[in-house]
């Protein structure tokens, strides 16, 4: 009878410590006195661009507090690491993951984004247009991007992952009447000279070539290995995504509206984030629920 007693009290005393273990797990990033959101086969990637002040900018304000209702509602914010293992299905999160990725590399990421994730220790991923990381002058005119120092004291914080959004491949030019994403068309006769245009060969050699130079410039500026690509205007097809694979990454990221699941074919769905911190967060919850419908 003792005998029974004590494995008894030995296995209710197991039970106890797994709860607490899990509680802890749980306090970090969600508020107890709410209800976990249901588990769910997928991730969702948002995407922004230029956070601050002004037209098409989302405002900095709202990107915290769209931080702290995410944390509120239950989702877990994903890193970039995390983002990797769960594609390649040796993680999974423990409630509806979310990863963050900024595009383009602007310099407001070093100046208004990079505080507020530091604040809320939310990690996040940056795609950068790797030209702007040259020390000569661009000739263009642009917005200020990032600089190879600023690469670096965001990485020293743990919180960024980076990402590449081609070398020189983010433009447009008109074909017809209507614009074509540079890694999408061939180079039209007037800008290649000798009056053809590129054959799909010739365009893949040219997305290889930008693909890799973006890769090896930002492993140069931070010293580590590369492998996630946003296409630019989130514009892919096959000749593209295979001359950027060639080149070594092995994440891309495209504008397809969607979740993403462990072993699903390239390209990485994203959703743009919306004009406000509640907006984004109605279209986000919108997802996920459409999402659990399908299944």
């Amino acid at each position: 009878m003792a005998v029974l007693f004590a494995t008894g009290l030995f296995a209710a005393g197991l039970i106890v410590l797994a709860t607490l273990a899990g509680m802890d797990h749980l306090s970090a990033d969600h508020p107890p006195d709410r209800p976990l959101l249901a588990p769910t086969r997928g991730v969702a990637v948002l995407v922004f661009h230029r956070v601050g002040e002004g037209e098409s900018v989302f405002p900095a304000s709202e990107l915290e507090l769209l931080l702290k209702e995410l944390r509120a509602a239950g989702y877990q914010m994903l890193s970039g690491a995390e983002f990797h293992r769960y594609l390649d299905g040796t993680w999974v999160p423990a409630r509806p993951g979310v990863l963050l990725t900024f595009d383009d590399g602007y310099e407001d990421l070093f100046t208004v984004v990079h505080p507020i994730l530091v604040r809320q220790r939310v990690p996040a991923m940056a795609m950068c247009v790797t030209k702007w990381l040259t020390p000569l002058p661009r000739p263009e005119p642009h917005f200020p991007h990032l600089s190879a120092l600023q690469l670096q004291e965001m990485d020293s914080s743990g919180l960024w992952t980076f990402g590449c959004h081609s070398q020189d491949g983010h433009w447009l030019w008109t074909e017809g009447q209507k614009e074509v994403a540079a890694y999408m068309a061939p180079l039209p006769a007037l800008q290649r000279g000798g009056g053809q245009k590129e054959t799909d060969a010739e365009r893949a050699a040219r997305v290889w070539t930008d693909a890799s130079l973006s890769r090896i410039t930002l492993e140069h500026a931070l010293g580590k290995e590369i492998v996630d690509f946003a296409f630019p205007y989130g514009a892919i097809d096959g000749v593209a995504q295979q001359a950027v694979a060639l080149a070594g990454f092995r994440y891309l990221y495209s504008m397809d509206l969607g979740l993403n699941r462990p072993g699903q074919a390239a390209p990485i769905k994203r959703m743009a984030g919306e004009k406000d911190a509640a907006s984004t967060a109605q279209a986000l919850q919108s997802l996920f629920a459409t999402a659990a419908g399908a299944d």
